[in-house]
């Protein structure tokens, strides 16, 4: 009913003939409003009730964006509508707090220009403040008129969807339409909530490793454990359960195995077992899996059992057979490669039986299966799993422990997950087992795509231990499509087991997320990479001057943080090729920005590190040039900026003619993703050094690398460190300091390589990029609001900004992530989704 208001205000304020109402796409809502997708009322159904709605009044409800006739923005639809109505004046409406987002919209300032705005309060937002805070409404000021009457009764669509999802809708009868209400009423499932299959908007599932202090041979004893694990794990909402090798029984009964009453007590156990967790309630209906000892024609065979919904779903043996040192297993066990048959027969029903199968989950885990030795052997079993489409490989375990063995074997459960893009858990059995000969370590691991997550272990005094972790099932898909030569086939020989594993929706997001994705948060790690970045960039330059029999660079030096960088890498690189600093001509350039501070620490940096140094002021050249163009000096736009950056590239190119060298150039890699450098200025050189360097790194590689320098270099280092991040192209203030804040222009450095990170390694939606920022700066004290308009920000700047990628100079990759046209990063200069 708020929307018809509106809809009647704006016909009565202009003498509308039409009034039109263009239904919004689920996309839309779910990237515009940050909405669940799962409350989201479909689009089909909004278009049905609004149809309905709006016929008593005569309104329109449009489908242009629902059938694709406009691909959802605002101005492409507009101009659609025109060509149907050709003849007719049109206004949009919309409430204030949008007004103020509008210079982020596509061709905002055509949309702008070319219609007239009508605006209604909205969060006590009023039009005249909105309009104050935003240039693009200021300067079409007269092209907003309010509609706002005191009377206007409003109720979000929001508080109407959650009384509909809570049986509360009749206290809100009177803010809906009598046939929409009756619609509703009669109607309870237009909601997508509580389909089954929508689990996570952002593909986060948990899955766990489980160990318990056992008693061997006790199978009664050690099923009571495994429940009270599989309880906790579903209280946690844990969708993947592992616990370790020959888990009913313990791996060291040795000749107890060959026993028949050991073999039928654990199938019993395990038929006991599945019924059990059946009963265990909770929003998830994890799938269980346990190591036992089976018989299958006269065979004994060392199996995990996968359990889900008391059943047992499939059992898989182990196929590799250690009988090396402490090993004997071929004593008691055959291998999966002596089996024949597809299916075992268990309580009646027929179980599929084997190592070729994958279970598929609700969330989309795709679980293969390997025990024990099956990962130490040349070609483990997961390269097969992983080609037929698994991404969680779980390996039960009882590996002993042995000096050295302990780093091994977390290295080799990590690279199986690098080397087959997948999420692999490993749980080892621990106490209770024999130490006769051997001690068990009870080790919980778990990696994804490379990076232990988990690492843990089941100590002497614990009797249990439940490690959790949340896998991101879209990035290990992200990461198999980018990463193209994974070999996915759809292998015939393997067969797919689906379960329903959710009960009802579930919204999980980790609860700490690092927001500096490119630091290593360890001090060690952090130290030893920017050493190694700073030796690939200071190889690559010295290669090049080598290649080309180049002694000379020419460098501009700021006092800011990236020509820093770049002459320390210059520095470096004349280390390696010893040559001398006398041939490094550093220059700086003072401007109408150029702050006492940074122009003194440009000083004592060329000083300490015994460059050729040169002082060329632009001021003079810079008024000459603005005169000839007909340029006002006070006049402090983009022209005004640009100028000073193209003619400082000037004097580093001509100078390098003059001196027989290269421009190195110093623009880092957060600034080519927001295309926050002068084309052809700053954005131009013959080699740059820092174009895979994200902002937020430089700082770190500076502050490394000063910590082994003398005196004088680590004091200037360190004071360039703590100065505000500036182009320096603004006035400085009465007092000659910076006036100019990048940031508080564009947003915080930490948010946009937070985002490019995001975005381009992980390949991550908007939405998800959000979600997990505002988890990862929250303990920065750096709401929501600020994150969202930065987000905003990176976006535009980052799809409307192609054109300075396409012509990049070359430059070192030093990191997974690159935006060289030559190598990473391929995009179409005119994008515009």
């Amino acid at each position: 009913m708020a929307h018809i208001q509106i809809g009647l205000l704006a016909q009565k304020k202009v003498n509308a003939q039409k009034v039109i109402y263009v239904i919004a796409q689920d996309s839309f809502l779910q990237n515009w409003k940050q909405m669940d997708n799962d409350s989201i009322i479909p689009a089909e159904s909004r278009f049905k009730l609004m149809k309905q709605a709006l016929n008593d009044y005569g309104f329109i409800a449009s489908d242009i964006e629902l059938t694709g006739k406009s691909d959802g923005k605002t101005y492409n639809s507009i101009n659609y509508l025109k060509t149907i109505y050709p003849s007719y004046k049109f206004y949009i409406v919309m409430g204030t707090d949008k007004v103020g987002e509008l210079d982020k919209w596509y061709r905002s300032e055509q949309l702008i220009n070319e219609n007239k705005f009508l605006i209604i309060d909205r969060d006590n937002n009023k039009l005249e403040d909105v309009i104050v805070s935003s240039p693009l409404a200021s300067k079409y000021q007269d092209n907003f008129i309010s509609i706002t009457n005191d009377k206007f009764n409003f109720v979000s669509s929001t508080i109407i969807r959650q009384a509909y999802v809570d049986n509360t809708l009749e206290q809100y009868k009177q803010y809906l339409p009598k046939n929409i209400y009756q619609y509703l009423s009669q109607n309870k499932s237009i909601l997508k909530k509580g389909n089954a299959n929508m689990t996570n908007l952002h593909s986060f599932v948990k899955a766990a490793t489980a160990s318990f202090t056992l008693r061997l041979g006790d199978v009664q004893y050690n099923k009571e454990q495994v429940l009270s694990l599989v309880s906790k794990a579903v209280k946690s909402n844990v969708e993947l359960v592992v616990f370790p090798e020959l888990t009913l029984t313990g791996y060291s009964c040795s000749d107890m195995f060959l026993t028949s009453q050991l073999a039928s007590d654990s199938l019993n156990a395990l038929i006991e077992l599945a019924e059990k967790i059946s009963e265990i309630e909770g929003d998830v209906a994890p799938v269980v899996v346990v190591g036992l000892p089976y018989r299958h024609n006269f065979k004994l065979y060392n199996c995990a059992a996968y359990l889900h919904k008391g059943k047992i779903i499939a059992l898989c043996p182990k196929t590799y057979m250690p009988n090396y040192n402490e090993f004997y297993e071929k004593r008691w066990f055959a291998s999966s490669l002596d089996n024949n048959d597809t299916y075992t027969t268990i309580n009646g029903q027929q179980v599929p039986f084997g190592t070729r199968f994958i279970i598929e989950t609700s969330s989309k885990m795709k679980i293969g299966c390997e025990i024990c030795e099956d990962l130490w052997v040349s070609k483990p079993l997961s390269i097969d799993h992983c080609s037929a489409g698994a991404n969680v490989i779980v390996n039960l375990s009882a590996s002993n422990e042995l000096v050295t063995k302990q780093q091994y074997r977390k290295d080799l459960v990590r690279m199986t997950s690098a080397s087959n893009n997948c999420a692999y858990l490993y749980v080892s059995s621990g106490n209770g087992e024999s130490s006769t000969d051997v001690v068990y370590s009870g080790v919980h691991l778990i990696s994804q795509s490379g990076t232990t997550v988990v690492d843990d272990r089941q100590t002497f005094k614990q009797d249990n231990l439940l490690s959790i972790a949340l896998l991101d099932l879209e990035k290990i898909e992200n990461d198999r499509i980018r990463l193209n030569s994974f070999h996915q086939s759809a292998n015939q020989q393997y067969t797919t087991i689906n379960v329903t594993t959710n009960k009802k929706s579930l919204s999980l997001l980790p609860d700490y997320v690092n927001p500096y994705p490119f630091i290593p948060a360890d001090k060690s790690n952090r130290e030893q990479r920017c050493k190694e970045i700073l030796q690939i960039q200071a190889t690559g330059l010295a290669t090049r001057l080598k290649k080309i029999n180049c002694h000379k660079t020419v460098i501009g030096i700021s006092g800011g943080l990236d020509s820093t960088l770049a002459l320390l890498v210059i520095k470096e690189a004349y280390d390696l090729l010893d040559y001398p600093y006398s041939d490094i001509i550093a220059i700086t350039m003072p401007g109408f920005g150029t702050s006492k501070q940074t122009k003194s620490s440009a000083d004592r940096l060329m000083n300490s590190i015994g460059v050729t140094s040169l002082c060329i002021d632009i001021t003079q050249a810079c008024r000459v040039h603005m005169k000839d163009i007909g340029q006002d000096e006070n006049n402090y736009d983009v022209t005004y900026e640009n100028i000073q950056a193209r003619e400082r590239t000037q004097i580093l190119m001509d100078m390098a003619n003059k001196v027989n060298g290269i421009v190195v150039g110093t623009g880092d890699l957060s600034e080519l993703a927001l295309g926050w450098c002068t084309y052809n200025g700053d954005h131009m050189s013959h080699y740059a050094v820092n174009v895979s360097i994200p902002k937020t790194l430089v700082r770190f590689i500076i502050e490394t690398y000063s910590e082994n320098c003398p005196k004088d270099l680590h004091d200037v280092l360190i004071d360039i460190c703590n100065t505000i991040i500036s182009p320096e192209l603004i006035p400085t203030d009465a007092n000659g300091n910076i006036s100019q804040s990048t940031e508080a222009t564009i947003g915080k450095y930490d948010l946009h390589d937070f985002f490019l990170y995001n975005f381009i390694r992980n390949g991550f939606s908007r939405q998800k990029i959000l979600d997990l920022a505002v988890i990862a700066f929250k303990p920065l004290n750096i709401d929501q609001k600020q994150i969202e308009q930065t987000l905003n920000t990176f976006f535009h700047r980052f799809k409307t900004n192609q054109f300075k990628r396409s012509c990049l100079p070359d430059g070192p990759k030093v990191g997974s992530v690159s935006l060289s046209p030559r190598g990473d990063w391929r995009m179409p200069s005119d994008y515009q989704g």
